[in-house]
């Protein structure tokens, strides 16, 4: 059921975003993409995006992002996860992305990563990792893969690599539909 409403959440993200663009949408993480995997794009130079979401669960957890374009292909950002959890008080974070220059026509190629920690109720658990991804459009759909290093510090010290691809459809002007899928890992995730 979670994962349910997780994703309405990101249709309505995607669905909101105006004008639609395989890109458009700010991810859970912070930098466009969808839910938790980014896309070979960035925002627009001197562009800022601004995204809420409430995520409907036993406890009360509401990812609030901003992201801005600084330069072409290059964008910044950061989130914070309110949590009302006996568990987690909260999570905040810090991304970048860069998009290379465009050499071969519709595929994007991105380095990018994140920083971030979470208070947990008696200790913190940080973590940061690097990605590299690869998105191709080709007319209204846009398949995305990358592969994620990994690393938590803390109360949970692992490190693993993750896979992932994602695929969007513009549907509409206005409306942009997808899926994500990420490789599990027991290290990060526990069994």
């Amino acid at each position: 059921m979670k994962k349910l409403l997780l994703f309405c959440a990101v249709a309505v993200v995607l669905t909101a975003s105006v004008p639609a663009s395989a890109a458009s949408g700010l991810g859970l993480r912070g930098e466009t993409g969808l839910a938790r995997t980014p896309m070979a794009a960035a925002l627009p130079p001197l562009t800022l995006a601004v995204a809420a979401d409430f995520v409907a669960s036993d406890d009360v957890f509401l990812p609030l992002r901003a992201e801005f374009g600084v330069i072409e292909g290059l964008e910044l950002g950061g989130n914070y996860w309110y949590i009302d959890s006996p568990e987690i008080s909260a999570a905040w974070g810090f991304n970048a992305k860069y998009v290379l220059p465009e050499f071969v026509e519709n595929l994007g190629l991105a380095l990018g990563g994140h920083y971030r920690e979470q208070d947990l109720a008696d200790e913190k658990n940080n973590g940061h990792d690097v990605y590299v991804v690869a998105s191709y459009r080709y007319g209204f759909l846009t398949p995305t893969v990358g592969i994620r290093y990994e690393s938590i510090t803390g109360a949970n010290d692992e490190s693993d690599l993750r896979f992932f691809g994602s695929l969007v459809a513009d549907v509409l002007p206005n409306l942009a539909v997808g899926f994500e899928i990420e490789s599990a890992s027991d290290k990060l995730e526990g069994t």
